[in-house]
């Protein structure tokens, strides 16, 4: 099909009708040119139109934001909070906001989450620890069949392992207000646990501290002292230890009440002991089993072994130890 000339444009490919109507009018603008113009033009009159639709909606959005009124919070002033929230909290006159109580107690929960989630190291000769990884590591691969932190400590000179089961340090122990009272010599404090029957072990349980009352048994040589006890591999306890392995222990004795016509006061002698807790096994765990049986005066009983599978055996390595007592012989 040839081009057709048109006398505006020349050779085009527009309909021949079209060209012949064009050329006999002598058309000086083209007509489809502009029905495209008008096109345009109509279509760009209706965009600012949109746009400013839009604009006057957005507007309009905020007008009604910035009409609707802040609620009024006691404790917080001007809150977007919810409204029947506030009305609730302005009621029972709270001194603390529930929402930020909550994020705090879901942080910690997070926090707590996380730490227990944190797996703990294995080490071939004590089970679950949280000594150091590479440690651990360099003791399992060379078969260790002694803790070289254990040795280290024993091959101190006694002094200093007599000081520190003594003395301990600050953070643990913190001066006796009343030094009269208190017992120094390494003997009489171990007087004082052999004459005792129970023991309490204090353990972290976040915002309160777990008090359990434990039967025990101990050793005590060249100026260290350790604590055994016993217990399930289940429970609260085993759990919180796991977590926490630091522990503080309590123990006293009380022989009568005195009349000192001022007031009635306590004849007694106790102990406190801060130390770490771990689980034993193997021939530690017997060797635990029989001092606690011997402390309680079963020394000659014999130790069930189908009962050790199911029997958690702790050993508490006393870091620092204090006696105290009042007149137990007035």
């Amino acid at each position: 099909m040839e081009n057709q000339f048109c006398f505006l444009k020349g050779l085009v490919e527009c309909s021949s009708g079209t060209i012949q109507d064009c050329n006999m009018k002598r058309q000086r603008k083209c007509p489809l040119e502009e029905e495209t113009k008008k096109e345009l033009s109509k279509e760009r009159e209706k965009e600012p139109k949109k746009e400013q639709k839009k604009e006057s909606k957005k507007e309009e959005t905020k007008e009604q934001k910035d009409v609707e009124p802040q609620a009024f919070c006691f404790l917080k002033g001007l809150v977007d909070c919810n409204l029947g929230r506030i009305q609730d909290c302005n009621m029972k006159r709270q001194r603390k906001c529930p929402l930020e109580e909550r994020s705090k107690e879901a942080a910690i929960e997070q926090e707590q989450e996380q730490k227990a989630a944190e797996p703990q190291a294995f080490c071939f000769l004590k089970g679950l620890v949280d000594c150091n990884l590479g440690r651990i590591q360099d003791c399992n691969m060379k078969r260790q069949r002694k803790c070289p932190l254990e040795e280290e400590l024993k091959a101190e000179p006694k002094e200093e392992q007599k000081k520190k089961l003594k003395k301990g340090s600050k953070k643990e122990q913190a001066k006796m207000r009343k030094s009269k009272r208190e017992i120094t010599d390494f003997q009489e404090i171990l007087d004082i646990i052999q004459n005792m029957d129970t023991i309490r072990i204090g353990i972290h349980d976040g915002t309160y501290p777990y008090v359990v009352p434990v039967s025990f048994g101990y050793d005590a040589a060249d100026g260290q002292l350790a604590f055994y006890f016993h217990g399930a591999k289940e429970g609260k306890k085993a759990g919180l230890l796991a977590k926490n392995p630091h522990v503080c222990i309590e123990g006293d004795i009380c022989y009568r009440f005195k009349d000192t016509i001022s007031s009635v006061t306590c004849l007694y002698e106790s102990i406190i002991a801060y130390g770490k807790c771990e689980l034993t096994t193997g021939g530690e765990a017997v060797h635990g089993l029989e001092r606690i049986l011997c402390h309680c005066g079963y020394g000659s009983h014999e130790i069930n072994a189908s009962a050790l599978p199911a029997t958690a055996v702790y050993k508490v390595t006393v870091a620092s130890i204090t006696g105290k007592c009042r007149d137990k012989h007035n």
